[in-house]
């Protein structure tokens, strides 16, 4: 039967409903949504990337949800250069907290996680090489510097 999938998008301003068998939620529709199809399972395992959802997070944990962090990437770089505001992930460090496990996806961002108190961590590679990829079509040797990856 498999479990109920939802895509909480803050992009979209109104629901679209379901998609391909999930449920695309909108912001401000996130407690309905959860509530008519979460809610309906019991508790399980919620995936998030931005510390900006710590209000959701935390409704989903006080119900008996487990969090995996998953740091995709080191936004203070992202916010250095403007392209998001900082309050935009102002939670990171209480998701981290809140979290059963982090992952971060590359090597560097190891340092970062363990300093914001990450527990149970592991790095789970972006399926791309290391190095800058030519422009000519890259062989199979290429994909993430010989690491098998998913």
């Amino acid at each position: 039967m498999g479990h109920p999938t939802l895509y909480y998008n803050w992009v979209n301003e109104s629901s679209d409903g379901y998609i391909d068998g999930v449920l695309v939620v909108a912001p401000g529709d996130w407690e309905r949504a959860f509530g008519e199809v979460v809610m309906a399972a019991p508790p399980g395992v919620v995936i998030c990337t931005f510390g900006s959802y710590i209000g959701e997070v935390k409704w989903l944990v006080d119900r008996g949800w487990k969090l995996i962090y998953d740091m995709i990437d080191d936004w203070d770089g992202f916010v250095k250069l403007g392209h998001f505001d900082s309050a935009f992930f102002e939670g990171e460090d209480e998701m981290i907290s809140l979290a059963s496990a982090v992952t971060y996806s590359a090597p560097h961002l190891k340092e970062r996680v363990l300093r914001k108190g990450g527990k149970n961590i592991g790095l789970v590679l972006n399926a791309g090489p290391g190095r800058l990829v030519p422009r000519r079509i890259p062989g199979p040797d290429m994909a993430a510097d010989g690491i098998r990856v998913v």
